[in-house]
Parts: structure tokens; C-alpha cells; sequence
């Protein structure tokens, strides 16, 4: 009779564990596969051993140690996706600052770059104005002319040069005639002479909006009709620089 009981029981655990694989929910208790499984397997040793009363134990421990499977089962899988979640974190931590790192030297290079930018442009100012303060060209015309001589045409070339290296700085021709003559005339005679000086600039490459001319005529003249010598200095042309806009 008590072989019967077993046979019977081992057979409704082995059943009660197949029916698992055709059900995933066991309304009844609620249990993962896994406890039913130990349940069996823990029944059927216990039968073996102790009779029906050892099947009853068999199943309870059975049941606890699939449970204990279960969740040891779980504990590896969220400790090993902490594990690697950790790794990604540490990872993008490295990087991150890696990269902060990177951002401050390029700032620290920009900001170096800026302020020799800006020493370099003081001191290039500061020597320009020194350049538009201490220049100064006069050129001087025969009498009633506005031809240039071969020496001050060769001079407005190296001129040019200096203009076109410096684009910041502009150029001022101012005309002068001496007294003698009515004035008309020296007006117009001073207009020719700015004309001619500008267009001879301009032939070199600069700009007409580089060039300031302003024909004066007899009214800015030093030197009386009595001092012929001084009158010389009266028939010029002069050029200075200025810097910014014109």
C-alpha cells in the first residue's frame, strides 16, 4: 500500500512538472517553473527515502531549493548588468574628461592666440602712427608746371609700395602755387598738380578712396614775390599719411 501511495505521488510530481512546460502560470501557488521542479525532484528523493511522509518533506525542500536557484540566478544577472553598467559609466566618465581636458587647452591656445593677436595689433598701430606722424613729402614744380620731375616720379613709386604694404594708412596731397599769377590761375595750377601726383599713385595700385587731395592756390603760400628763392618752396606738392578712414 505505502509503495502505492509513492508510486502515486512520484507520479503526480513528475506530471505536475511537465504540465509546467504547457503552462507558464500555476494559478494555485503562484510558483516559478523552477520551484516546481525542485518540488519534484524533491519529492521523488524523499519518497525513496522516508515513504510518503519523506515525499511531503521531499516537496517543500525541493521547492525552497529551486526558489533559492531562482534568485541566485537573478542576483548573477543584476550583478553582472550592474557590472557592465558600471564599466560603460566609468568609461564615459574617462572620456567626458577627457574631452573637458581637450576643450580647456583649446581655450587656453585660443585665448594665448587672442592676446598675441592683440599685442601684435598695439604694436603695429603704435608703429604706423609713428609712421603717419614723422612722414612727410614735398614736391616741387617749375614755374606755371605741373610735370613731375624723374626724381619724384621714381620717389611716388617707392611710395605706393609703402601704401600698399600698409593698407591702414592713407595718403594726403596738398597743392600749393606761389603769389605770383592771379589767383584763378594758381587755383587751377595747384588742381593739376594734385591731379597729377594722384593718378601717378593710382597707376601703382592704390585706391582712389586711399587718397586725399586739397588744391590750396596761392592762400596758403609762405614766402613774399620779393624772395625769389622762396618762392621755389611755395611751387610744391605735399604728401603725408593718415590712419583709419579718410
Amino acid at each position: 500500500m505505502k509503495k502505492q501511495i509513492a508510486v502515486a505521488l512520484i507520479s503526480s510530481a513528475f506530471m505536475a512538472t511537465a504540465a509546467w512546460g504547457q503552462d507558464s502560470t500555476d494559478d494555485l501557488l503562484g510558483t516559478s517553473q523552477q520551484e516546481w521542479q525542485g518540488a519534484g525532484i524533491g519529492g521523488v528523493l524523499g519518497g525513496i527515502a522516508a515513504g510518503p511522509p519523506g515525499i511531503v518533506a521531499g516537496l517543500a525542500f525541493g521547492a525552497l531549493f529551486g526558489r533559492h536557484e531562482a534568485l541566485e540566478d537573478a542576483v548573477e544577472t543584476q550583478q553582472s548588468e550592474l557590472q557592465h553598467s558600471q564599466q560603460q559609466l566609468a568609461e564615459s566618465q574617462q572620456s567626458l574628461e577627457n574631452s573637458e581636458y581637450r576643450m580647456r587647452q583649446a581655450k587656453g591656445e585660443q585665448l594665448k592666440l587672442q592676446q598675441q593677436l592683440q599685442r601684435h595689433r598695439e604694436i603695429r598701430g603704435n608703429r604706423l602712427q609713428a609712421i603717419a606722424e614723422g612722414f612727410a613729402l614735398n614736391i616741387h614744380f617749375r614755374t606755371e608746371s605741373a610735370e613731375l620731375e624723374p626724381l619724384y616720379q621714381q620717389q611716388l613709386v617707392q611710395l605706393a609700395s609703402s601704401l600698399r604694404a600698409f593698407p591702414e594708412l592713407n595718403i594726403h596731397i596738398d597743392a600749393h602755387a606761389d603769389l605770383r599769377g592771379i589767383d584763378t590761375f594758381n587755383q587751377s595750377l595747384t588742381e593739376q598738380r594734385t591731379a597729377v601726383v594722384q593718378q601717378q599713385l593710382m597707376g601703382q595700385g592704390i585706391p582712389a578712396a586711399r587718397i586725399v587731395t586739397v588744391a590750396h592756390g596761392e592762400r596758403a603760400a609762405d614766402y613774399p614775390l620779393e624772395d625769389l628763392e622762396g618762392l621755389g618752396f611755395d611751387r610744391r606738392v605735399r604728401l603725408y599719411f593718415s590712419l583709419g578712414d579718410v
